[in-house]
């Protein structure tokens, strides 16, 4: 089983720029969240967080004889020295960059002229993509 955390784009811009101007200079900060997830559980998540929650297929079994794969920081040092934290927890975060591209997905319809700039053998596909995620979405 691999397990991650993932750090919402806002709180890593704060963290960027919270480490350039007040970090210590040559003093190394991990960047991230202690919030532990495996893929699998994330895969759920992100699913349950549509209206119409897509099915989510498993393509393999986590595999005993593996080593773990654990990518999650030890934000400490930054939590302590710097104030840092993890503000956006998973869950809002995937609602709001669903939201997000909610937003965009209208907008990027509204101006479907534009798609004349995909050469015409991709233009099809690219409209069906986003009707797609459109069903989705909704």
């Amino acid at each position: 089983t691999q397990y991650r955390s993932y750090l919402y784009a806002a709180d890593l811009a704060i963290w960027l720029w919270t480490i350039l101007f007040r970090g210590t200079p040559g003093v190394a900060y991990n960047v991230g969240s202690e919030d532990v997830i495996t893929i699998r559980e994330l895969a759920y998540e992100v699913a349950s967080s549509f209206p119409n929650s897509p099915k989510v297929i498993i393509a393999k079994s986590p595999t005993q004889d593996r080593t773990s794969g654990r990518y999650v920081p030890s934000i400490k040092k930054a939590r302590e020295s710097l104030g840092l934290d993890s503000w956006i927890k998973l869950k809002e975060a995937l609602q709001r960059t669903i939201e997000w591209n909610q937003k965009c997905i209208g907008q990027k319809l509204q101006y479907a002229s534009r798609f004349e700039m995909v050469p015409s053998r991709y233009r099809e596909h690219l409209i069906q993509f986003l009707h797609k995620i459109i069903q989705i979405l909704k």
